[in-house]
């Protein structure tokens, strides 16, 4: 459960943006700072690619002998 919580959306989100600020203050030294930056850009590709899944996990609307249902889109092949 820890592990879920570290690695959610919205924890690597608010890391992101922890990040962020630090690297504002400009109170770090250079290693530090590219330490940050890294860490961020690592983060910023994660989240990117989680926001990619879940728009191409479309519904599409079917309707089949009068009757409507939902069907997920497999685009994952369009990477």
């Amino acid at each position: 459960m820890a592990t879920e919580k570290k690695n959610s959306f919205e924890t690597k989100l608010e890391r992101l943006e922890e990040i962020s600020k630090n690297l504002e203050k400009d109170t770090k030294n250079l290693d530090q700072s590219l330490e940050l930056f890294e860490e961020g850009t690592k983060l910023s590709k994660e989240l990117f690619q989680t926001l990619k899944k879940a728009k191409l996990k479309v519904e599409v609307l079917k309707k089949q002998h009068g009757k409507i249902f939902t069907e997920e889109l497999n685009l994952e092949d369009e990477d």
